[in-house]
């Protein structure tokens, strides 16, 4: 089962009165099935912060989808504006900030994190940080590390500005 499968799966499991055999069964899936789903992805995760934050631009597209009928896609990580990694490290070349933490982000996956925690109620933004590996003080750290990246390179500030826009539902 592919990314943003998986996440239609989880969308339409946490749904407020799915009952999950009938959810499982839209799904092609029985219990045994299901977990070897669970079980995969979990790992997959685990071994990767950058695949946690597409899961989570993935949930969001299901989660919109779902409410709203079907929504635009999401751009690749791999586009254009996005395609030039960075690593969450000082220019010191220290560690990266927790293990946790993505050691490599796009510019749009940056964008995507810095939007989805500023349309955060502040109550949210903990479980919101878990759930892109980070903790308030590898936040911080990356946060540094970017608007450092960003102040050497103007043409990276634009392109973060346009993606975080696009991420917050505005217009460049």
């Amino acid at each position: 089962m592919h990314l943003a499968r998986y996440a239609e799966l989880v969308v339409a499991r946490q749904a407020p009165g799915a009952n999950r055999r009938d959810v499982l069964a839209r799904f092609s899936l029985d219990e045994a099935a299901h977990e070897r789903v669970e079980t995969h992805w979990r790992g997959r995760f685990a071994a990767s912060g950058l695949l946690g934050i597409e899961f989570q631009r993935h949930l969001a597209a299901a989660g919109t989808a779902k409410s709203k009928g079907p929504s635009p896609a999401l751009p690749p990580a791999s586009s254009a504006a996005a395609s030039r990694p960075a690593s969450p490290t000082s220019r010191s070349g220290s560690a990266s900030p927790s293990a946790g933490a993505p050691r490599e982000m796009t510019v749009d996956q940056y964008a995507f994190v810095a939007a989805t925690l500023r349309r955060a109620p502040p109550a949210e933004v903990p479980a919101i940080l878990a759930r892109f590996r980070l903790d308030p003080t590898s936040r911080s750290l990356l946060d540094r590390s970017w608007a450092e990246r960003m102040a050497a390179e103007p043409g990276l500030r634009q392109a973060f500005m346009a993606a975080f826009a696009r991420h917050c539902g505005s217009s460049p």
